[in-house]
This record gives structure tokens, C-alpha cells and sequence, in this order.
């Protein structure tokens, strides 16, 4: 079990993913994903290069990751 904050090594195939969960400016929607590249998908996110929830909902901070 982990607390929030504390990292926690995941492996699949031999490569490290991020759990990673974040919210809208009013912390009223929360979105979760995973991914190998933490830097380059909050990126993604803020900038909004893939459209759908994050974009609709305007998902724009990290509040939580664990690796």
C-alpha cells in the first residue's frame, strides 16, 4: 500500500509507468491515467494535442502520481 506522495515502482515489460490522476481548476472533475513518460503526457494535457475529456473538461493540473 502507498501513501499519497510516496513512489511506488510498477513494471510492465520491463519499462516503468506513472499512475497519475488531474483536475479542472475547481478540482470538480478528476481524470486518471498511466503512462511510461509522465513529463511529456502532462504536457500533452495542458496543451491540449489530444482532444477529447481532458480538452472538454479543461483537465489542466496534476494533483497525484505514483511511479
Amino acid at each position: 500500500m502507498s501513501l499519497r506522495g510516496e513512489a511506488v515502482a510498477i513494471s510492465f515489460n520491463k519499462k516503468q509507468y506513472y499512475v497519475y490522476i488531474m483536475a479542472n481548476k475547481r478540482n470538480n472533475v478528476l481524470y486518471t491515467g498511466i503512462t511510461n513518460n509522465l513529463k511529456k503526457r502532462i504536457w500533452e494535457h495542458k496543451e491540449k494535442i489530444v482532444k477529447g475529456f481532458t480538452e472538454k473538461y479543461n483537465i489542466n493540473k496534476l494533483v497525484y502520481f505514483e511511479i
